[in-house]
């Protein structure tokens, strides 16, 4: 099932985003595809928290709204807009 995020609103600079894998298992491969709002693409590797909790550091530093795909062992689960404002 795709689940959709909830928009964030963040300011610009480097950020934690953390992710709930689904279900909610360790040692899963966890990617995302994130695209600026210049379309630029990124590919990050989340590292495992614990407990199927993944997270991600990932400096934005354009203003706009950032796509991201979020791939579980190569499956895409969901997708959410991280809103960079000032």
């Amino acid at each position: 099932m795709l689940h959709i995020l909830p928009e964030r609103i963040y300011q610009r600079g480097k950020r934690r985003i953390y992710y709930q894998a689904s279900p909610p298992e360790a040692g899963k491969d966890v990617t995302v595809s994130l695209a600026s709002p210049n379309m630029k693409k990124t590919i990050v590797t989340l590292m495992e928290f614990g407990h199927g909790l993944y997270y991600f550091d990932f400096d934005f530093v354009d203003l706009g709204d950032y796509i991201g795909t979020f791939f579980e062992n190569g499956e895409v689960m969901g997708s959410g807009i991280f809103r960079i404002a000032l």
